[in-house]
């Protein structure tokens, strides 16, 4: 079954990157080209779209795939080559009638009196026809490869598709030609990039008697897609009676239609198709009860709370932003409400997504919760710039990308479910999720603090913390909290054993590794600040003086922390896999503490000295979990301060060489001008520090623990 919810997830992945992808063509398609060539162009588009399900996509999967299964592998290789040949010979000849019949297709199409314009719908038809051709094929090369359970190419292939499409018709804005053989060229690439993983496949002009056998599925879901493509046309005619612009209405309204069935129904049901086949074959049918009825979804209690929260979240928005915004802020308070409502659900989303991360990290199963934050940030980006300057785009981009980030890992979760009642076992977990709860409070008190102070600042400063934050969090994320997130099962198996002398080991591995690549990036990111944030944030005149000096100053702070709080995700997992909860509370609380007063203490000072405070913090809370660790007699305190000692060494010479390369190169301004001296500095730092670290005995191939299985 993991590789079944594997190829599940596979296909949903180059389903959700086509279907966001196409909605950015269809975005360019509305804004790069006029009302009327549009309306023309969508009625030729709908003509190989008729015959697009029988010659493509459904019909060929539904068609071949149970046939195949039948098969002895080198029939199947035969039957797939032959009915290859019938394939291409038919789609030619439509090509050829298309060619002719187009005046005739698009009378039919558009009604007398249509506004749409006749002769370039016929010669848009013409140069989308090659489309069907192309489209077809690469359906034929998709099913060959799902018939072997191989979904990669076959689902990132319309990748392709979109690809092509979208550089067409930006390359050349308002031009028939382009937008007519976008879908062309998009299809043509969509079939060719799968011809590498078909193991020299070919074409023969020959029967097969499969082939009869094939024909047999086909004809049916020919039938109903000839009535679904009836109904299509009629629409289409019935809108071309309409003002311009109706028809491309309903297309783009298609559209989020498509997305949301092919991402959340057709993907899903792509990846089980093969395997439910394959078990008819086999005649087991206890095994196909049992796959079907994986799919299946419930709902539960964690979901109800968050809808609790919800629903108060919407109702105290107003107190919460008077809470954070001080008095006499420039911060303007309705519109920090209005978001606020707007970015609420993005809590009840991140919830469940983290639920369905921990039930699959438990398992040591990383893939899906390690990308799924992947698509929160697609989502949320893909709002922003689509959609530039607009409030509403901006409050929904994290809720969006929260229901992405949770979608996504459903079907790796072999068929699990949530049920509305009570579990003996909750009030276990309940016991060790509170502890976590309040020190994770206190973490929050922290940044809402730090918030309320920014907010006395001038303009873009608490933006130019965020910003800041975003570089130092990601820096966590993938040196530290990644790691930590892969060997806390591990760890926690260890304990569960006994086995102290491993879990020392495994520790200590993980606290050298990740201690060297935490000391290079603490060490770039304090000698490069400005290039950083010239090259990362300074894209447009939007990005004012105030927001580069505010992130720059935090960001060159926030690199003095990122070893003392990467060290500290570490040590923490150990206090959890060891049970020693009451511990780990006790210093996170001391810890954060210390953060809050600090911040209060330093406000006056400017940005730097302010979130200087978290560095000192983070060193406090490293000293403290590892005196206790040194105690319990798994982690040696010698041991970590000499290594600790090593990497600072190699981090402040890396940094000095870092810093001066770039300053050589040139100051840091804009993105482009930024990005030069970012790239030298870089590459000096990288090489410094590893010439350090081989000096000073530190590991040098500190990513090999990635590959651990």
């Amino acid at each position: 079954m993991t590789r079944l919810f594997r190829n599940v997830l596979t296909v949903m992945s180059g389903t959700l990157a086509s279907r966001v992808l196409g909605f950015i063509r269809q975005v360019i398609f509305n804004n790069l080209f006029s009302g009327s060539l549009k309306d023309a162009f969508n009625v030729a588009y709908s003509v190989p779209n008729l015959f697009r399900e029988v010659l493509a996509e459904g019909a060929i999967t539904n068609a071949l795939i149970p046939v195949l299964k039948l098969q002895q592998p080198r029939e199947a290789e035969r039957f797939a080559r032959r009915f290859g040949g019938l394939l291409l010979g038919v789609n030619l000849a439509l090509l050829g009638l298309g060619f002719l019949l187009a005046p005739w297709v698009v009378n039919v199409l558009v009604a007398p009196g249509s506004p749409i314009d006749r002769p370039m719908a016929i010669y848009l038809t013409r140069l989308a026809l090659p489309f069907l051709t192309f489209i077809s094929m690469g359906s034929l090369f998709s099913a060959l490869l799902q018939s072997e359970e191989r979904f990669f190419a076959p689902s990132y292939a319309p990748v392709l598709f979109n690809v092509g499409a979208i550089l067409l018709m930006a390359l050349w804005p308002g031009n028939p030609a382009a937008l007519g053989l976008s879908v062309t060229v998009g299809g043509l690439l969509q079939a060719v990039i799968q011809l590498p993983y078909l193991r020299g496949f070919g074409l023969e002009l020959a029967w097969h008697p499969a082939i009869t056998s094939a024909l047999r599925l086909i004809l049916p879901f020919t039938f109903t897609t000839a009535i679904r493509q009836a109904a299509t046309l009629v629409m289409v005619r019935i809108l071309s009676t309409y003002p311009t612009a109706a028809l491309t209405g309903y297309y783009n309204a298609s559209i989020i239609f498509q997305m949301s069935l092919g991402l959340l129904a057709i993907s899903p049901a792509l990846a089980y198709y093969p395997r439910l086949a394959q078990q008819v074959a086999d005649h087991d049918w206890e095994r196909f009860r049992d796959t079907l009825r994986s799919a299946l979804e419930r709902t539960g209690v964690l979901l109800g709370v968050n809808l609790a929260l919800l629903g108060l979240g919407f109702l105290l928005a107003p107190g919460v932003v008077n809470v954070l915004v001080a008095p006499g802020s420039p911060i303007d308070r309705p519109m920090a409400v209005y978001l606020t409502r707007l970015a609420l659900p993005f809590l009840t989303f991140i919830s469940m997504g983290s639920l369905f991360s921990a039930l699959l990290q438990s398992e040591e199963r990383f893939f899906a919760p390690s990308y799924a934050p992947v698509l929160f940030n697609v989502g949320a980006i893909l709002l922003m710039a689509l959609w530039p300057g607009n409030p509403a785009a901006l409050g929904l981009s994290v809720t969006v990308g929260g229901l992405l980030q949770a979608v996504i890992q459903l079907p790796y979760l072999r068929g699990f479910g949530l049920e509305l009642a009570w579990h003996p076992a909750i009030t276990s977990a309940l016991r060790l999720i509170l502890p976590f709860t309040f020190t994770t409070a206190i973490r929050q008190a922290a940044t809402l603090v730090m918030v309320r102070i920014l907010s006395t600042y001038p303009t873009a400063a608490l933006t130019g913390y965020y910003n800041a934050s975003i570089i130092f969090q990601m820096s966590l994320g993938l040196l530290a909290i990644s790691p930590a997130l892969a060997y806390y099962p591990r760890l926690a198996q260890q304990v569960a054993d006994h086995d102290w002398e491993r879990f020392r080991d495994t520790l200590r591995s993980a606290l050298e590794r990740t201690g060297v690549l935490l000391g290079l990036a603490a060490a770039l990111l304090v000698a490069l600040a400005p290039w950083i944030t010239g090259t990362f944030f300074a894209w447009s005149r939007q990005f004012s003086a105030g927001n580069y000096a505010f992130t720059s100053a935090a960001l060159a702070a926030l690199g003095y922390a990122v070893l003392p709080w990467g060290m500290n995700t570490l040590l923490l997992r150990a206090h959890y896999a060891r049970t020693e909860v009451v511990h780990a509370v006790q210093v996170t609380v001391l810890v954060f503490t210390v953060n809050i007063l600090g911040y209060l203490l330093f406000s006056p000072l400017g940005m730097f000295r302010l979130n200087l405070v978290t560095a000192f913090a983070g060193l406090l809370g490293t000293v403290l979990y590892t005196i206790r660790l040194n105690l319990a007699g798994v982690l040696s305190a010698r041991r970590l301060l000499a290594l600790v000692l090593r990497l600072a060494v190699a981090a402040a010479g890396s940094a000095i060489v870092a810093h001066q390369l770039a300053a050589v190169v040139g100051p840091a301004g804009s993105a482009f001008a930024s990005a030069p001296p970012l790239a030298v500095g870089s590459v000096g730092g990288v090489v410094t520090y590893l010439l350090l670290a081989r000096l000073l005995g530190l590991p040098l191939i500190p990513l090999r623990f990635l590959y651990r299985r």
